[in-house]
This record gives structure tokens, C-alpha cells and sequence, in this order.
């Protein structure tokens, strides 16, 4: 088959030879096209196995690492955790002693509030007898508004002293305490010595002689009473504390001020970090090795799917091309049959006898040369470098005598 070439006889005035233009240029980009997606899709299936490969280690590798990141972190936890239970169980042990010893301390002090209030009363009373003696005598004696001002001042002093000296041996045992011991000594203590003023003024008649006889012993005995009263409280030492050691007692300090963890701890804290951050690096390479992969797949696709659709356009521009150089071909057959011959003078009367006088000349050929195999190629019609047609484009091998592809 031989296609004309658009520079023939009368060739610019071929009306199909803008559409042979055309369809030549629309062949020859759909041809680079698909040069560009068939390399496109080359490049991708070459590195896509390595991307694939590189993708799977990196996310193997972050895997790894974020298994090792967990398990630290785990440890770190638990070696805290174990710290501050040891803290904890040492503050627990604190407590409860300092709870037995404040019991203890409680009952100590109230016990020897008691025996305290005791020896008051005890020498409230032998002040009571003495005073009571003082005062009959001043009012056998003075008679008047004076003894009475000397018994209202003995008896003031008297319960001043009482209730100072009770208060002030409380707190020099240790026990000052406002509790029912000590307040029922007090106002015990003051109703003695009001009594025993009072008896004193009224001079107890049928008693007198028998108080007179007793009253020095009877204040003798109540002193030395109160005065071994005070000695059986004084000798009751505190009782001792629970002795807790001295790392508990440390390990229950560290937990009052929430004191950091021990170097160990913050060692195995770091290294557990450490991790952590190694493993988030890990995940993110490996997330951006496959996006790697992810994209170099959708460049493969994507190349395929527009050879798919070169081909096919390919194929159009060929029909295209064939029926366009047909047309051509057919129109430029018509503009050479109708073309006047430069050769005839325009004044020639017979052209029979001008036609039987003149030579045979070969005529120069204007057709486009084809390759041998031409219509029988598979690819797409297109120009060699050297200017032949080849229905082969496309196809290894194409234009391989004829300077390659054009």
C-alpha cells in the first residue's frame, strides 16, 4: 500500500491536508504520551518491590521497637509502683506507732492527773485543819471585824496557793490537762479549805477538846500523805515509744514530701523514654516508607490505566491517519488527473496529433515510502526517522532499518 505524500502537484490545495496534518500530530503526541506512561509504569514496577521491602522492615523495626518501649515503660511502672508501696507500708508503721504512743501517753497522762488531784485534796485537807486551828484562835482572841479580815484573807490565800500549786505540780509531772481529774481536785481542794475556815470561826464547842487533841497529827498524816501521793505519781516515767528503725522512718519521711524516686528508678524512667522516642521515630519512617510504597503502586496504576488509555487513543489516531492519507490520497489522484500539462501551448489546436507527437517521460513519484511489513505491523501508524511509514509504533523493533522512530 502506498500512501501519498502532502507535497505533490497542487498539493496546497488538497482539502485533506490539514486532516492528515492533524491526525499525524495527534498520532505523535498520543505516541509520546505513551512513551512518558510506559516509562512512568517501568520506573514504578522497578522500584515498587524495593519500596514494598524497605516498607515492610521499617514497620518490622518500629514494631520491635515499640514491643521494647512498652516492656520498659512496664518496668518503670512497676519499680515506681514498688517504691511507693515500700514508702507507703514505712508511713502505714509511723502511723500506727505514733498512734500506740499517743494512747499511751493519753493514759499515762491521765493516770497521773489522777494521783495529782489526789495529793491536792490530801493537802487541801491538812491545810483545811490548819487553817481551820488559825482560825479559832484569831477569833478567841481578836474579837471583831479583824479576825474576821485575817480568816477572809487566809482563806483567799489559802485557795490561791491550792489552786497554784495544783496547776503548777500538773504541768511539772508533765500531765497539764483541763480533765475531769484535775477539775474535781480543784473545786475538792477550795470546799475543804472554805470548810475548814468556817469551822475555825465556829469554834465546834462539843468537838474541841477532841480537836484540839488531833488537829497537828491529823495535819501531819495528810501531808506526809500528800507527799507520797506525789512521789508514787512523779516516779510513773512516760512510757517509751515503739522503736521503728531508722530506714522506716526515712522511707515514711520520703512520703510525706513525695520525695522524687531513687536514682535507679529515674534511670530505668529514662531509659523507658528513651525508648518511646526511638519507637515514635521508628513508626514515623516506617509511615513514610509506606507512603512511599503506597505512592509509587498508585503511579503504577495510574501509568497502566493511561496506557490502557494511549492504546487506545493510539489506535484512533491511526484509523484516523489511514483515512485520512486515503482521502488524500484519492483527492490528490483527482487534483493530478485535472492539472494542465506546462508542456501543451495554450494555442495548440489539435491535442490528438500534439499527444501522438510527444515522448513518454517518466514522472518523479510523490508517494510517502512504507516499510516492507507495512499491513501487517500491530502497533500504531506513524513516521521513521528517515521519513517511511510504519504501522509497527509502538512495538519493539519499530523502524529498526529506517533510522528509528521519528
Amino acid at each position: 500500500m502506498m500512501l501519498a505524500s502532502p507535497v505533490g502537484a497542487r498539493a496546497d490545495e488538497n482539502i485533506y491536508a490539514r486532516d492528515l496534518a492533524a491526525a499525524r500530530r495527534g498520532l505523535a503526541r498520543a505516541q509520546t504520551a505513551w512513551d512518558a506512561a510506559t516509562a512512568d509504569a517501568q520506573r514504578a514496577e522497578l522500584q515498587l518491590p524495593v519500596a514494598r521491602a524497605v516498607a515492610t522492615q521499617k514497620r518490622s523495626v518500629a514494631e520491635r521497637r515499640a514491643v521494647a518501649a512498652d516492656r520498659a515503660r512496664m518496668s518503670a511502672a512497676r519499680a515506681e509502683r514498688r517504691v511507693r508501696d515500700r514508702r507507703e507500708r514505712a508511713r502505714a508503721r509511723v502511723v500506727a506507732a505514733q498512734s500506740i504512743t499517743s494512747a499511751d501517753s493519753e493514759a499515762w497522762r491521765s493516770w497521773r492527773v489522777r494521783w495529782v488531784s489526789i495529793a491536792a485534796v490530801l493537802f487541801a485537807l491538812a491545810a483545811g485543819a490548819a487553817l481551820s486551828a488559825v482560825v479559832a484562835r484569831w477569833r478567841r482572841r481578836i474579837e471583831g471585824s479583824l479576825a474576821a479580815g485575817r480568816s477572809a484573807v487566809a482563806l483567799a490565800m489559802s485557795t490561791a496557793l491550792y489552786l497554784c500549786g495544783l496547776f503548777g505540780a500538773a504541768s511539772a509531772a508533765g500531765a497539764w490537762r483541763f480533765s475531769l481529774a484535775l477539775l474535781t481536785g480543784a473545786a475538792v481542794g477550795v470546799l475543804v479549805l472554805v470548810l475548814g475556815t468556817a469551822a475555825g470561826w465556829r469554834r465546834w464547842q462539843p468537838a474541841r477538846p477532841l480537836y484540839r487533841r488531833f488537829i497537828w497529827p491529823s495535819t501531819a498524816l495528810l501531808v506526809l500523805c500528800g507527799i507520797g501521793t506525789v512521789l508514787l505519781a512523779v516516779g510513773d516515767e512516760r512510757p517509751d515509744p515503739p522503736q521503728v528503725p531508722a530506714a522506716t522512718m526515712r522511707l515514711a519521711d520520703q512520703a510525706e514530701r513525695d520525695a522524687p524516686m531513687p536514682h535507679v528508678v529515674r534511670i530505668v524512667g529514662h531509659h523507658a523514654g528513651a525508648l518511646d522516642v526511638q519507637a515514635l521515630r521508628a513508626d514515623e519512617r516506617a509511615t513514610d516508607a509506606e507512603t512511599a510504597r503506597d505512592d509509587l503502586a498508585t503511579l503504577y496504576r495510574t501509568a497502566t490505566t493511561r496506557r490502557w488509555r494511549l492504546r487506545q487513543s493510539i489506535d484512533r489516531w491511526s484509523a484516523r491517519l489511514i483515512a485520512a492519507q486515503r482521502d488524500y490520497d484519492d483527492y490528490q489522484e483527482l487534483l493530478d488527473a485535472t492539472a494542465p500539462d506546462p508542456t501543451i501551448p495554450d494555442d495548440v489546436g489539435d491535442l490528438d496529433a500534439l499527444d501522438r507527437d510527444l515522448p513518454d517521460v517518466d514522472v518523479p513519484s510523490n508517494d510517502l515510502s512504507t516499510t516492507e511489513d507495512f499491513g501487517s505491523g500491530r502497533g500504531g501508524v506513524g513516521l521513521c526517522a528517515d521519513g517511511t511509514l510504519s504501522d509497527s509504533i509502538g512495538r519493539p523493533g519499530a523502524c529498526s532499518h529506517h533510522g528509528g522512530v521519528g
